[in-house]
């Protein structure tokens, strides 16, 4: 009898008839620890330092006066900019984002 009975007889019609359905998330969601990294290791990666507090910069040259200038904190978040030229404004850019972190962190 099962085989005769078409299939959406059994599954909710979502999405216009579709045999899909979702099954409830089994397991709940666990905050991490986040660990901060090291000053030596961030220095190690980022050695630009002193533009903000806690955050730490690089500028690579990708190719010819192609530039990416990376930032990141010690708690992993990080910001990243391309420029062609100098690297200057890209800098400056990541810089502003390091800070509006701060300024955001703060108000929470």
């Amino acid at each position: 009898m099962a085989r005769s009975v078409p299939l959406s007889r059994f599954t909710l019609r979502v999405g216009g008839g579709s045999a899909f359905f979702v099954r409830p998330l089994e397991h709940r969601m666990e905050k991490k620890t986040i660990t901060p990294a090291s000053h030596h290791e961030m220095i190690r990666k980022y050695p630009i330092t002193g533009l903000v507090a806690g955050w730490y910069f690089r500028c690579d040259e990708v190719s010819a006066s192609c530039y990416v200038v990376e930032g990141s904190d010690v708690y992993g978040r990080t910001v990243s900019r391309q420029a062609t030229g100098e690297p200057d404004a890209a800098l400056a850019d990541c810089v502003a984002f390091a800070r509006s972190c701060l300024q955001s962190q703060k108000i929470v």
